[in-house]
């Protein structure tokens, strides 16, 4: 190497290359181009020539050496310097991404410009102009091909009509389409040649013939020229500067950057003198290429090259479209098989029914000869398949391989060697599974199908050794090598598996709605007794309250006294028997114009419309004999009691209606119990107390008269602290504890519950602070919010203040909100701000409410708190643990979190676990307490060395 300045140096790649290596091989930067051009490199914007190839001389008329070191207009002439580099009104160079252009030099022959600007240099390959009436017809040639290939019908139609059109604008000997394979080998799915010429037409190619990187670079550059495999490379010569070696250069977007020392034996070895090879790409993807091969030396004019180039990217886009297009028919064809398959679910009423009704649709969804159905715990073979025991532990072996929501093998066999024996039947698999269902699901068979495929020469033999110096180089035999495939089906395609998405998403849909149809109907009754529940016997009294001929009606409530006792003495299935032997009582009552349902605990309510005063005193009398009679508890006499409260239609709507039955039955409680009060002696006194507490509530909040209570959330698992509900309580001065049932409502019409709900995020987000602190670990604390805060303009920034003022991760706050605040339009938007900002989103009671879970599904949260109601009966009711089942599984489902709520023994807390739910709260765990019992309440908890085990 020379260290003089503006000496040249061959900066020619000295990589050994042989098959042992060639995936590794450096084609980018091969130091040496085809000699069929020149190559010069310069800086910019110095225009200081780094770089020339070293037979600029036959074009240019001046040795590399002249060239090297000195600005490009020494070369090429300012006027032809001026054409290539443009510049703005400031002299500015004007980057240059790719631009072609045609100019005579010095002795008035034309050449071709090929400038482009990259990584700081300015890259120009310049090339004498053969003829340029040929030239003149190349547009409208390749006009004439786009049309042809616009005529195409489908996507094989499309690729024989651009290799022939293509061929008959190149004139090359071969044409092919060569398509990559999702495993890299190649396969010639179009071709057009010469008829004294063997076709390569259906031949498949192992992915060593084009290795990744020459994928990469036909990605990069879309059209490579070979002229001549005889070629003698041109070395690359690059200006010396003392002290430093010229790097390689990068010639990736080089035309005239010289093919790899491998695939040119391999084309020699083929006979092939010359090639022309335009890249496919979809969607950023290398999709194949068209190949043209040419028997004797052939070089491409510049604009030949040019409008190949310009057609590859054409027929990619139509290719892409082709493909679309093919997909979206085949698609929408299965679509209308799904539907007619989802209208056999409707017909039949179940999923495993109307699958097999629909038992040839089932199959030609995806090309099947046979499937198993696994539903509702049935086991369904239809068509072909192995036999039922055989096909349960396929599945259940597939289901342990699947990470995703199918998976597909076309050799059962390969993956599992114990299955070939099933051949026949079951070579290809494909399965479906449901989400939070393992036990059902959908897998497809597909028989052994032999194939032969044929392959341009032995893969097996894709190289030959040379005995003598050891060398590896191409194989020489490109004979056509047939190997027989055994033990694989037809391969699934993609618009199998969105076929089965499809399915998928009908099922979820059928499978919701029965759902639905089920909730809505459990909705309404109470699973314990079988009488209406307090949703129905509301929508009652709404559907009288919207009458336009309304008609006097009354309420009676009905609660038994001391029923607790009952729970604590005799257990809960006692209870629950009582339960149910009062509902056989009290229905004796029913007639057309008497509604009786069960509100929840030990409370039942009758709706009796178009009766006088009189009727209805007459029904609370006869209802206290029929509960003076003894019940059997236990195989034993048990006495039962009951408080009754009445309210007249006269009192209100049916809101205010069923609130005055209420404020009168706890008033027949407070006085002795057993006994009825009729709500018309409290009208007055109620009003007073009412407005009383009003006007109290306004001091309350200056007072510092309101705590926050903690009732701990924890994982059912293992008993580890999860978090803490925060809950409000009123110590009003002279009343005492005023619960929130009382109060809360009046703060939302007075509109006190802003600054009320403000003061507890405040309180709720510093004790969660401290704690968290105290035990190093992180906790999660739930607020109640009402609606009329959601809606607040200011709210989530308020909420986003507290996080930050306390330092705390939005996520450790959870927002809890009842089913009646999602209906509201507004307060959805402000929960969606929320989850935005990372606060959690709970629905608090949930099944109370109307909310469905189809629309609980597109609503902004990510946790379900199942009421009380429905965990209460579960450890003694077979009901009510199948019920409630089914509603985790669901929630579960639609990939929410489930806590379950009032939980006060540990036969409930170990049912809830079994049943899926992962965490609860309730009295067994803890009552609220106050920041002081918290405190305590860690310490008590912590382990050996004082910290607290935080799920």
């Amino acid at each position: 190497m020379s260290d003089v300045t503006g000496s040249p140096i061959d900066v020619q790649s000295n990589y050994p290359v042989d098959l042992s290596n060639c995936e590794r091989e450096p084609i980018h930067i091969p130091g040496s181009i085809q000699p069929h051009g020149v190559l010069i490199v310069a800086g910019l914007p110095d225009m200081i020539v780094r770089y020339v190839s070293a037979n600029s001389d036959g074009l240019l008329g001046m040795s590399a050496a002249s060239i090297l070191g000195r600005p490009i207009t020494a070369c090429l002439g300012s006027v032809i310097a001026e054409q290539i580099v443009r510049r703005d009104d400031r002299g500015l160079i004007l980057p240059e991404t790719h631009r072609f252009v045609t100019l005579p030099i010095e002795d008035g022959e034309l050449c071709h410009f090929d400038i482009r600007h990259l990584n700081g240099l300015l890259y120009l390959e310049v090339q004498r102009v053969e003829s340029v009436e040929d030239d003149e017809k190349l547009p409208a040639r390749a006009q004439m091909v786009i049309d042809s290939m616009r005529a195409a019908c489908n996507l094989e139609h499309l690729l024989k009509a651009a290799a022939h059109q293509l061929r008959q604008l190149t004139n090359y000997d071969r044409v092919m389409v060569y398509r990559f394979n999702e495993d890299g080998n190649g396969h010639v799915v179009a071709e057009d040649c010469d008829a004294a010429m063997d076709p390569y037409l259906d031949l498949h190619y192992p992915a060593s013939d084009i290795p990744a990187q020459a994928r990469k670079l036909y990605l990069l550059q879309r059209i490579r020229v070979l002229c001549d495999v005889d070629y003698v490379p041109v070395p690359l010569l690059a200006h010396v500067v003392p002290g430093s070696d010229p790097p390689p250069l990068d010639m990736t977007f080089c035309d005239l950057r010289s093919m790899s020392p491998i695939h040119v034996e391999y084309l020699k070895n083929m006979g092939v003198s010359a090639t022309l090879t335009l890249s496919l790409i979809v969607d950023e993807q290398l999709w194949g290429l068209f190949v043209c091969h040419h028997r004797d030396p052939k070089l491409p004019s510049p604009a030949l090259r040019s409008s190949c180039d310009l057609l590859s990217q054409i027929i990619s886009f139509m290719l892409r479209q082709a493909i679309e297009q093919d997909f979206s028919n085949d698609t929408n064809r299965r679509k209308q098989m799904v539907s007619h398959i989802a209208e056999s679910f409707q017909r039949h009423g179940s999923i495993a029914d109307g699958l097999a009704a629909a038992e040839n649709s089932v199959l030609e969804l995806v090309g099947a000869s046979g499937a198993l159905l696994c539903f509702d715990g049935k086991n369904l073979c239809l068509g072909a398949t192995p036999a039922l025991d055989d096909c349960l532990i396929v599945m259940s072996e597939l289901r342990a391989l699947s990470t995703d929501k199918h998976f597909s093998l076309d050799s059962l066999a390969k993956a599992l060697p114990e299955f070939e024996r099933l051949r026949d039947v079951a070579s290809g698999v494909l399965l479906m599974s449901i989400l939070g269902s393992p036990s059902d699901g959908i897998l497809w068979f597909r028989p052994e199908v032999v194939r032969t495929v044929k392959w341009g020469g032995n893969p097996e033999k894709a190289v030959q050794i040379n005995a003598q110096t050891g060398r590896i180089s191409p194989r020489k035999s490109f004979d056509v090598w047939k190997r027989l495939v055994e033990l694989h089906s037809l391969p699934w395609e993609p618009v199998d598996l969105e076929a089965v998405s499809e399915l998928k998403r009908a099922l979820s849909a059928f499978i919701m709605t029965q759902a639905e149809s089920l909730l809505s109907r459990s909705s309404l009754v109470d699973v314990l007794t079988l009488l209406p529940n307090r949703r129905h016997f509301q929508d009652k009294l709404r559907e009288w309250k919207q009458r336009s001929d309304l008609y006097p009606a009354a309420v009676i409530l009905i609660g038994l006294d001391r029923f607790k006792r009952i729970n604590e003495a005799f257990g809960h299935a006692a209870g629950d028997d009582l339960l149910i032997q009062v509902a056989r009582r009290l229905s004796r009552f029913i007639v057309n114009d008497v509604l009786l349902a069960r509100l929840g605990g030990d409370e039942f309510a009758m709706f009796c419309s178009g009766m006088t005063a009189e009727e209805v005193d007459t029904i609370v009398v006869e209802i206290a004999e029929a509960l003076a009679t003894p019940f059997q508890v236990h195989g034993r006499p048990f006495r039962a009691t009951a408080s009754l409260g009445v309210a007249h239609s006269s009192h209100g709507g049916e809101e205010e209606l069923l609130q005055a039955a209420d404020t009168a039955m706890h008033l027949a409680k407070r006085s002795g119990r057993n006994r009825s009060i009729s709500f018309d002696k409290l009208t007055q006194d109620a009003s007073t107390a009412k407005l009383e507490l009003e006007q109290d509530l306004y001091r309350a909040l200056e007072g510092d008269e309101f705590r926050l209570v903690y009732q701990p959330i924890v994982s059912l698992s293992d008993q580890s602290l999860y978090g803490f509900e925060a809950l409000i309580r009123w110590h009003h001065p002279q009343h005492g504890v005023v619960p929130p049932v009382d109060f809360i409502p009046i703060a939302e019409e007075t509109g006190l519950i802003l600054p009320i709900g403000r003061w507890v995020v405040r309180e709720a987000a510093k004790a969660l602070k401290h704690w968290s602190v105290s035990l190093g670990g992180r906790l999660t604390i739930h607020v109640n919010v009402a609606a009329p805060q959601l809606i607040s303009p200011d709210f989530v920034a308020y909420l986003a203040e507290i996080s930050r003022e306390y330092s705390l991760d939005p996520k450790a706050i959870s927002i809890e909100v009842t089913e009646s605040v999602l209906m509201r339009d507004l307060a959805v938007d402000t929960l969606r701000d929320l989850r935005n900002f990372g606060f959690g989103v709970s629905v608090d009671d949930f099944g109370t409410g109307y909310s469905s879970l189809a629309y609980l599904q597109k609503l902004p949260v990510d946790l379900v708190k199942i009421d009380r109601s429905f965990v209460r009966d579960i450890a003694g009711s077979a009901k009510s643990r199948d019920f409630l089942s089914a509603m985790v599984h669901l929630i579960k489902t639609l990939g929410l979190a489930v806590i379950a709520e009032g939980v006060e023994t540990e036969a409930q807390s170990e049912l809830l676990l079994s049943l899926g739910c992962t965490r609860a709260q309730g009295y067994y765990f803890s009552r609220p307490m106050g920041g002081e019992a918290v405190e305590g309440y860690l310490s008590a908890h912590a382990d050996g060395y004082g910290e607290f085990r935080v799920g």
